[in-house]
């Protein structure tokens, strides 16, 4: 009973999907030219990604397919990632790192509150001077050093409370970090901030947050004074680009450190 069925159905269906008939062509000399058999036609032949494909409907949806993935993707190979570019600025300018980070250091060393503070602030200058340094360089903060910054910055703290016995000393450098990370988001949905800004604001709002409020409210404050000159001179230049904030934001961490040992 299915049999028949299926055969009617298949018959209907053919023409619909199948080549249709064309009238044989004619050559110059009016006798119909043959049709080579399917085995030995030639028929054109795409190459996308390696694999070779028949022409028609099907090769041209996987050829957009192919040219889809290829826009959507990232450059693949260690040269081309976003982040492996990134490394490979940072190691042709070392001796710049190197120097910013001695900088950084040096202003730990001298302005630090207490040593915990210090500690912190000494060990996160390698990786704040090299996020200045790349987004200098190719306006952009790599998230694993982002990363890296705050994996090393919460084990100090954390090692710093389990010293100190002062869990609300954490509490408060948490809870700066989220409050500088949602204005910072604000500032990234309506005034083009970049997200590798408001990363590293929010790590650098948690080692703010454990010297205390006021060096939090001078951090956000320096940050931003230290870019206002810089954003000027790009308006008067005629260029309205993006401004990579991300050495303001570690200049503005350090001098607040100054600015709260100058006022204490």
């Amino acid at each position: 009973m299915l049999g028949p069925r299926i055969g009617v159905l298949q018959e209907r269906v053919d023409p619909l999907i199948g080549d249709r008939k064309s009238p044989p062509r004619v050559g110059d000399d009016g006798v119909p030219v043959r049709k080579q058999p399917a085995s030995t036609a030639i028929r054109p032949v795409h190459i996308v990604h390696g694999h070779r494909l028949q022409s028609g409907t099907s090769a041209m949806c996987i050829s957009m397919f192919g040219v889809m993935a290829e826009m959507d993707a990232e450059p693949s190979g260690p040269a081309g990632t976003p982040t492996a570019q990134a490394a490979a600025l940072a190691s042709r300018h070392g001796a710049a790192v190197l120097v910013v980070a001695a900088a950084l250091t040096a202003v730990a060393l001298a302005f630090g509150a207490d040593s915990w503070t210090t500690t912190v602030l000494v060990c996160v200058a390698p990786f704040a001077a090299a996020a200045a340094v790349i987004d200098v360089r190719c306006q952009r903060i790599p998230t694993p050093i982002v990363a890296l910054t705050l994996m090393l910055a919460l084990a100090i703290l954390l090692v710093g409370t389990t010293f100190l016995g002062d869990v609300a000393r954490l509490g408060r450098a948490i809870l700066a970090a989220v409050s500088v990370g949602v204005l910072y988001l604000l500032l990234w949905r309506f005034a083009s901030l970049g997200l590798g800004d408001v990363r590293l604001a929010t790590v650098l709002g948690l080692v703010a947050g454990w010297a205390g409020w006021p060096m939090v409210a001078w951090f956000i404050i320096a940050a931003h004074l230290l870019a206002a000159p810089f954003a000027v001179w790009q308006l008067v230049r005629g260029r309205r680009g993006p401004i990579p904030f991300g050495p303001f934001l570690v200049a503005g961490l350090y001098l607040a450190v100054v600015l709260q040992a100058l006022v204490n």
